[in-house]
């Protein structure tokens, strides 16, 4: 299984800007610290504005004279997962037997954990939290 994220659609859901170098970059960056799927391509529209990029389990590519709509769908083989808010996209990936996901769904998806800091991490800070918590023993 494959994902492809529609890179330009995830850049103005994630951070309110669409089109241009900036975006792109900032978003390839971003997923690059994220548990991402073994296979992830991001795809842009457009010609390069660098050369195309891999990071960790994220590669970036470009469609060059074609959308990255039809770049994605070209590649697209059962089970790989389109990742857009594009609905029309998403249809069009269903019908090549992929799925669709929103960018919403991925996020929480490739989200960190988050480690509860508020419990005791060591054995030690255990006795400690228990001192501060309890009740004295002179019952006031």
């Amino acid at each position: 299984m494959r994902f492809y994220i529609d890179g330009n659609n995830m850049a103005g859901a994630v951070f309110g800007t669409r089109g241009g170098e900036a975006p792109r970059e900032r978003i390839f960056l971003f997923l690059q610290g994220r548990r991402l799927p073994k296979e992830t391509t991001i795809v842009f529209d457009g010609p390069p504005f660098r050369t195309e990029v891999t990071g960790g389990r994220i590669r970036m590519i470009f469609s060059g004279n074609r959308s990255a709509d039809e770049l994605i769908l070209s590649k697209l083989t059962k089970g790989d997962v389109v990742v857009t808010n594009d609905n029309e996209l998403g249809s069009r990936a269903r019908v090549r037997s992929a799925s669709a996901m929103s960018v919403k769904d991925f996020m929480v998806k490739i989200e960190p954990k988050e480690v509860n800091r508020e419990k005791p991490a060591r054995e030690e800070d255990i006795e400690g939290w228990m001192k501060v918590f309890s009740e004295p023993e002179d019952g006031g």
